[in-house]
Parts: structure tokens; C-alpha cells; sequence
């Protein structure tokens, strides 16, 4: 009975290595596309002026950090949490190029606002 058992065990053990690999396989295929697809953005950009190019560059990271957090999401990996702070970073990054073409003031409230929603999204996340 109990060998029948730990052998039942060992066999699901092993049956669900396949489908981890799996997981991950196709986890790696999406992380792979979301860098291509950035790449491209990113040639893109080089065809527009000062800071139009490089709010083009940092959306283009904010889109590969989201096809990254939706890859960890999809497959169940335990980079979830990493890839939600990356999206929220690169949301911030996107924020601050945007408030570059404001002066004075009006700068540093768009860029004291974009602080606080990257802090609230950061100190949302759970350890």
C-alpha cells in the first residue's frame, strides 16, 4: 500500500514537471517578444527630436515592462511582484520625460506628482 502510494506520489511529481517547463518555456517566448518588440520601438524613436524622443524611448520600456509583467502573470511565475514594480518604475520614467518640457513651477509639481504615484503604487505592493 505504501509503495503503491510513494509510487503514485514520484509519477504526479514527474507528471507536472512537463507542464512547469511548459510554463516557463512559453513564459521565456513572451519575454523574448516584449525585448524584440522594444527594440523595434526603440529604432522608432531615432527618427524624432529632443525630448519627443525620448518619451518615445521610455514608452517603449514602459510597454516592454508591461509584455513582461503579463508574461509573469500568465505563467504563474514568481516574478510577478518584480515585473509590477519594473511597470510602476517605467510608468514614473514616462511621467518625469513628459513634465521635461514644463518650466519652473509647473515642472516641479508634475514632477512631485509623478514622485507620489510611483510611492503609493511601490508601498502597495505587498512583501
Amino acid at each position: 500500500m505504501i509503495a503503491s502510494l510513494v509510487a503514485a506520489l514520484a509519477g504526479a511529481s514527474f507528471a507536472a514537471a512537463p507542464a512547469f517547463a511548459a510554463d516557463t518555456t512559453a513564459y521565456d517566448k513572451m519575454v523574448d517578444k516584449a525585448k524584440t518588440d522594444y527594440r523595434a520601438a526603440s529604432k522608432k524613436c531615432g527618427s524624432l527630436k529632443d525630448n519627443a524622443r525620448d518619451v518615445c524611448r521610455e514608452e517603449a520600456k514602459l510597454a516592454r515592462a508591461r509584455a513582461e509583467l503579463d508574461a509573469a502573470t500568465k505563467h504563474n511565475t514568481d516574478r510577478v511582484k518584480a515585473a509590477r514594480r519594473g511597470v510602476i518604475n517605467a510608468e514614473h520614467e514616462v511621467s518625469e520625460e513628459k513634465c521635461e518640457v514644463l518650466r519652473g513651477e509647473a515642472q516641479d509639481d508634475c514632477e512631485d506628482k509623478a514622485d507620489d504615484v510611483r510611492d503609493k503604487a511601490l508601498s502597495a505592493l505587498v512583501d
